[in-house]
C-alpha cells in the first residue's frame, strides 16, 4: 500500500494543464518571485507573458504540484538549440554548452526554466519532489543531456535541492534580467 501511493504522488508531466490554467501558473510565478532573494513585483500582464512564452519554447514540458485541485508549485524546461541559447543567454553560456556537448557526445541541451513553489507550501520538499520527478523523466528517455539552468548565489534554498541531486556550477556569472 505504501508503494502504491508513493506512486499515486509522483508528480507526472502536465504540459496540457499548464497551458490550460496559465492563468493560475502565472499567478504562482508572482507569488513565488515576490519574496527573498528577487522581491520583485510582477504585475498580472507580465507574470502571463512569461508563463505564455516559455510554452512556447522548443521542447516545452511542465511538472505541476496540486492540492485541492490549486496549483501550488512547479518545474518548467525547454530544449534549446545552441543558437537559441546563445540569443537568449549569450555566448558564454552556450560556449560551454557547446564544448561539453562535444566533449562528451551529447546531442541534446535542456534548459530548467523555473522551480517555483507558492510562499505558503515551502519547506515541504516540493522541490525535490519536482526535481526527483523531471531527473527520473530525462533519464527514463536513456540519451545523455546537458541540463542548464540559472542559481542566485543568494537563493540557498534552491542550491540545496540543486546540489542534492548533483548539478555543479559551471563558474559563468551573468547579470540578473531582474534588477
Amino acid at each position: 500500500m505504501e508503494r502504491e501511493q508513493r506512486r499515486k504522488d509522483v508528480p507526472s508531466l502536465q504540459t496540457e494543464l499548464f497551458v490550460e490554467r496559465r492563468n493560475e501558473v502565472s499567478k504562482l510565478l508572482q507569488s513565488g518571485f515576490a519574496g527573498a532573494p528577487w522581491f520583485e513585483e510582477i504585475d498580472d500582464v507580465e507574470a502571463l507573458a512569461r508563463v505564455e512564452s516559455h510554452a512556447m519554447k522548443p521542447g516545452f514540458e511542465a511538472i505541476l504540484l496540486s492540492e485541492d485541485d490549486t496549483i501550488v508549485a512547479g518545474l518548467w524546461y525547454d530544449t534549446p538549440s545552441l543558437s537559441d541559447l546563445r540569443n537568449e543567454r549569450g555566448a558564454s553560456v552556450a560556449d560551454f554548452a557547446q564544448t561539453h556537448n562535444e566533449e562528451r557526445g551529447i546531442h541534446k541541451i535542456v534548459w530548467e526554466r523555473e522551480v517555483v513553489v507558492d510562499p505558503q507550501h515551502q519547506g515541504r520538499g516540493l522541490a525535490t519532489r519536482l526535481r526527483r520527478a523531471f531527473l527520473d523523466h530525462l533519464a527514463a528517455d536513456e540519451s545523455p543531456v546537458l541540463l542548464l539552468t540559472r542559481m542566485r548565489d543568494d537563493n540557498a534554498a534552491v542550491i540545496a535541492v540543486a546540489q542534492k541531486f548533483g548539478y555543479t556550477r559551471t563558474g559563468i556569472r551573468m547579470p540578473s534580467s531582474q534588477n
